[in-house]
């Protein structure tokens, strides 16, 4: 073994002790944060159509990603949508 590993094996215990009682929480802590409450202004949504449409030529980009999965694994019976259409 390594000298300069000895030390760090040594302090694994204790970092993963101090690691599993830092993540806890208690519940009772996390209420009266004494914030205030917000007013909001709620409007009403509209369609609006342009009098000329608009041609534009662009690339959709992600900024995130996220892979969607179950977690029971199966095969796919059906797909009741087709490429293209609004869901």
């Amino acid at each position: 073994m390594n000298v300069r590993t000895l030390p760090v094996i040594a302090l694994a215990p204790f970092a993963a002790i101090l690691f599993i009682t830092a993540c806890g929480h208690d519940e009772s802590h996390s209420t009266g944060t004494g914030l205030e409450p917000l007013s909001v202004k709620v409007i009403q949504v509209a369609r609006v159509t342009a009098p000329k449409p608009i041609n534009v030529r662009g690339t959709v980009q992600a900024a995130r990603q996220a892979e969607v999965s179950s977690r029971v694994m199966g095969p796919v019976v059906a797909l009741k949508v087709r490429a293209g259409a609004k869901v």
